[in-house]
């Protein structure tokens, strides 16, 4: 597990709820997931990100020589349990299109993890099969249209399409939205590459990207540099114990009380 200083632990009592644009210290989060956390206990799927320790365990993506942070910007993580993935992601998006739904996800406005589920069984081989996601997280619009979950599989082999065991929810806030989703082992394909549940140590393959399509209906975003289509130029994930963000918090308190003598 990462080593945390007590100064980045403090940035837990100023993130509260959704900041209005991105903090100093969203920004200076990690480009990349090294890690998937147990969840424990598992986060209630309301779209409110509060039980997650973003400032903690997750990563900030961007592409500044594409679009600015205002327009095509995140923060996004995950977390496990025995039977289940769980997703988050706060998103900075100017101007959100919906409009699309099913299999045509991805040309509207969403966020996109892809992942490699045995990593180790077939981490050289660049084509997708039954242990390879790619999946789409719509905010919906907040009016008619629903949020809504998507998995693809680019050379068609066993896709997940829209996940049975699965939730998702979203909110909206001034500057983007942000989705909370859990999808369940048995979508994951679990009969076919013999997971009776997911299990510390696991690595996954990771890749990720936010589809933004504007006003202009000319899609544009950040990429995942070709893993989208490549398991093999996916990067890995560990799946890894929990982090005790109830403990973090009482160190917090202790150390704002000392701090204010």
């Amino acid at each position: 597990m990462r080593n945390f200083t007590l100064t980045i632990m403090a940035f837990i009592v100023c993130y509260g709820g959704m900041a209005s644009a991105q903090t100093p210290e969203e920004i200076a989060l990690p480009k990349k997931l090294t890690e998937i956390p147990k969840a424990v206990p598992t986060p209630i799927i309301d779209g409110d990100l509060g039980d997650w320790p973003l400032l903690e365990m997750g990563a900030f993506i961007s592409d500044e020589n594409r679009q600015g942070l205002d327009d095509c910007s995140a923060v996004i993580m995950m977390m496990w349990d025995e039977q289940n993935l769980y997703f988050a992601a706060k998103v900075y998006d100017d101007d959100l299109i919906q409009g699309k739904v099913g299999d045509q996800l991805w040309m509207e406005d969403d966020i996109q993890f892809d992942l490699d589920i045995d990593r180790m069984g077939d981490i050289t081989n660049p084509i997708f099969n039954a242990d390879d996601f790619q999946i789409g997280f719509s905010p919906g619009d907040f009016k008619r249209e629903k949020p809504e979950i998507y998995g693809w599989n680019p050379r068609g082999e066993t896709p997940m399409n829209a996940p049975e065991n699965a939730k998702i929810s979203s909110q909206k806030f001034k500057d983007g939205w942000t989705i909370e989703a859990r999808i369940g082992l048995e979508d994951f394909n679990a009969d076919l590459i013999g997971y009776a549940e997911f299990k510390e140590g696991m690595i996954f393959g990771f890749g990720r990207a936010i589809n933004d399509y504007d006003t202009t209906g000319v899609g544009d975003g950040i990429s995942s540099d070709g893993a989208w289509q490549d398991t093999s130029l996916m990067y890995e994930l560990e799946l890894t114990g929990p982090f005790d963000v109830k403990s973090q918090m009482k160190i917090i308190s202790y150390w704002g009380k000392v701090k204010n003598l």
